[in-house]
């Protein structure tokens, strides 16, 4: 009997092994190693494995964000990595798995996800839930956040904003709030009736109870390894009613924050002179399935109206005689849009009004009826047109001065950002991956990593990607970024030769600017500078001086008499 049994324990174990080893080498197979990406001028950077029920569930998008990259699944959860080196950063349930869950949007200091009709903001640094709210329609697409607002794209239409923080929203509010003095005991309720010698005494009893237990149980406890960040985000319980803009036709696509601007004002004396913010604008361009690139703003932080801009009919009509009447016939087939428009920085990314950027900030947006448009998002104004060989059904990318546009059927065109003519066209391409200073990382029509010559789409080397459900779209740094449906996401990068010929790992190239990095030159662009303090000057003697010096006081802000007229620098 104990034999048998026995025999039944090891017939179990090797079973249970094999089938580790089985799954193990499935999870592996589509790991590239070491030695196959050098032969192709990579280098493998890292590779995670994020765990999940790989029979039930399955990646469904992906967001890199500055050093984070998101990844959520079907079973509503949400992952951070750390891009650089790959390692967990967190990981969080964010609703329920029978529910769809639509792509993350990602600002500096939070992400949002859609699980069903719930809106979930998270803070970005570990997961937690910092705001919440239901929705009263079904979300057509993922939502998108910039620095103080979620849009979310409903499938009728509309695009709801919902007001994360409340802000100070004129500069006459600023001033005040300023400019007003604070008193001791002042906390903007009703002040306290005045208590009783009793009252008073019951009072410091309490206190001196309270002080003897906090005391005892820190002598007690044991010390907190980790402690709560200062800047840790507390919002409110979310807006009640949301700002509302209705288009025509239905949204199916993310939609993308453009241009931002804030205005700081300096208020108070110059011993507490403090920045204020009091102006704020955004904008923000979306899709519909009639053709057509709608653009609102926001401005100075409202709660009442999301202000449709413009908008812009993209896609081409045709007109044929009927009768002797000129009848306008819309292409509906070849209007719809399937990618989600680009938006490129102005170049500097913010400037202060009045200052022209070296260029405009602007989107990019293809059409089915094979058109790539470059959109200035401020005026409108179609800056250029280019005409592809094919539909354009991908995302187009903007890598410095290029733009790589992916038609239908496979072909890639490169294009000049400033004046829309074609660079170089390298057929038989369907997908943008990456690109580096000398390469073009991409996808052909036979699910093969191909690595084009940046300088001119000569193909360079080609490596086998059918294992790979996602090859993330990245136009924002120069690593390939691999995703399998079953939760393996692998980093490659491009390796180069050094000066004493021995090869090492490329840094990570940026090519946009992080949200970080954005918000913190926004703030520079609108900051005002505290008027200068007042110098005391000498001048040489007079009657009153026998020394033969006085002091006058001098605003330096102001012109000299001699500077003052035409030329005020004299």
């Amino acid at each position: 009997m104990s034999a048998m049994i026995t025999s039944i324990t090891r017939f179990i174990i090797a079973l249970l092994f094999t089938t580790t080893l089985t799954v193990y080498a499935a999870e592996t197979t589509a790991l590239i190693s070491d030695h196959t990406a050098q032969q192709y001028g990579l280098s493998r950077d890292w590779f995670h494995k994020i765990m999940f029920d790989a029979d039930n569930d399955e990646v469904l998008f992906v967001r890199l964000e500055g050093n984070t990259l998101f990844v959520v699944s079907s079973n509503a959860s949400i992952t951070a990595l750390d891009s650089a080196t790959g390692h967990l950063r967190w990981k969080r349930r964010i609703g329920e798995r029978s529910q769809i869950t639509y792509a993350p949007g990602v600002n500096s200091r939070m992400v949002a996800v859609i699980n069903g009709t719930t809106v979930n903001v998270l803070d970005r640094r570990d997961g937690k839930l910092v705001w919440q709210a239901k929705l009263d329609d079904t979300p057509g697409a993922g939502c998108e956040l910039s620095e103080s607002y979620v849009y979310i794209p409903l499938m009728s239409g509309r695009i709801v904003a919902y007001c994360l923080e409340d802000k100070i929203t004129s500069e006459a509010d600023a001033k005040e709030t300023a400019a007003k003095p604070v008193t001791a005991g002042e906390t903007g309720t009703k002040p306290a009736a005045a208590k009783t010698e009793e009252e008073d005494e019951d009072m410091k009893a309490i206190e001196n109870i309270k002080k003897s237990f906090e005391e005892s149980k820190r002598l007690t406890s044991p010390k907190r390894v980790r402690e709560t960040p200062e800047e840790a985000i507390q919002l409110e319980a979310g807006s009640v009613i949301p700002l509302v803009a209705q288009t025509f036709g239905h949204i199916w696509l993310q939609p993308n924050v453009c241009t931002q601007k804030l205005r700081y004002d300096v208020v108070g004396t110059e011993e507490t002179a403090k920045e204020i913010l009091v102006g704020h604008s955004e904008l923000v361009a979306w899709t519909t399935d009639i053709g057509a690139l709608f653009v609102g703003s926001v401005e100075n932080f409202s709660k009442d109206t999301l202000l449709l801009r413009y908008r812009v009919n993209i896609s081409p009509r045709s007109y044929f005689m009927n009768s002797s009447r000129i009848t306008e016939y819309e292409t509906k087939n070849k209007e719809n849009i399937v990618a989600r428009p680009t938006f490129c920085h102005a170049n500097p990314p913010a400037l202060p009004d009045g200052q022209k950027p070296e260029r405009s900030s602007r989107l990019l947006v293809g059409t089915q009826a094979g058109y790539v448009f470059a959109i200035e998002d401020l005026s409108s104004q179609v800056i250029w047109r280019f005409a592809a060989n094919g539909a354009i059904d991908n995302e187009v990318a903007n890598i410095g001065d290029m733009v790589f546009a992916c038609s239908r059927g496979g072909g890639m065109h490169a294009i000049g950002m400033n004046d829309g003519k074609e660079i170089w066209y390298s057929p038989k391409i369907t997908n943008f991956v990456a690109a580096s200073e000398t390469r073009v990382y991409t996808i052909d029509t036979q699910q093969q990593l191909t690595i084009l010559d940046r300088a001119t789409g000569a193909r360079v080397k080609s490596m086998s990607a059918r294992d790979y459900h996602f090859r993330y779209f990245n136009d924002e740094t120069n690593q390939i970024i691999l995703v399998t449906k079953d939760g393996l996401v692998q980093c490659l990068s491009e390796w180069q030769e050094s000066d004493d010929d021995t090869v090492k790992a490329k840094e990570i190239k940026r090519y946009k600017p992080t949200c970080e990095e954005y918000l913190e030159a926004l703030k520079i662009a609108g900051g005002k500078k505290a008027a200068p303090k007042q110098r005391k000057q000498k001048v040489k003697g007079t009657d009153d001086d026998p020394f033969g010096e006085s002091e006058t006081e001098t605003d330096e802000s102001m012109p000299n008499e001699e500077n003052s007229g035409d030329d005020p620098f004299g």
